[in-house]
């Protein structure tokens, strides 16, 4: 945990440095030698703003794999802070829709609990469509089955259904 806090201090003082570095040498000019020396000492890994390879990778994964809405905030303010507002914006959306996604998948259960036939008949459709490979039945189908195990049927509603 120190050394995550230290790394964090770190960044943030390379990045003042960064910003410090660029104001002077826009308004002094010093030897080739002073700018070497305190380019390599003061400039961060890249600077802020600046999409590397190493940020798209992280930006790609989140994108394509991660289904929870709280790591995708999170990211997305990380990548605020970097500079980056159209991939921190992206993230925030996917994370929205994870959200609806959710509430969504709580609606259908509840409904096809109480007796609604068109949620089975929907609960139904979407497990056809994941098995036949589509991604967002995928991701639909695991946010059902995630709610159902996490909330098991109340046997007195069950009873008054039936």
């Amino acid at each position: 945990m120190v050394q995550i806090l230290l790394l964090g201090l770190g960044g943030l003082l390379a990045t003042k440095a960064w910003r410090q570095y660029k104001k002077s040498a826009a308004t002094k000019a010093k030897t080739p030698s002073e700018v070497i020396t305190q380019a390599t000492l003061a400039q961060p890994p890249s600077a802020p703003g600046q999409l590397t390879p190493a940020r798209a990778a992280v930006h790609g994964e989140l994108m394509q794999r991660c289904n929870d809405p709280r790591k995708l905030k999170q990211a997305a303010a990380l990548f605020g802070h970097e500079g980056l507002p159209f991939h921190s914006t992206a993230l925030l959306q996917k994370a929205a829709m994870i959200h609806e996604m959710m509430h969504g998948a709580q609606d259908i259960v509840e409904r096809s609990r109480a007796g609604d036939q068109h949620a089975m008949a929907l609960a139904k459709s979407i497990g056809e469509q994941a098995r036949a490979g589509n991604k967002r039945a995928r991701l639909s189908w695991v946010l059902i089955e995630d709610y159902t195990k996490r909330h098991p049927p109340d046997e007195k509603k069950t009873e008054e259904a039936a």
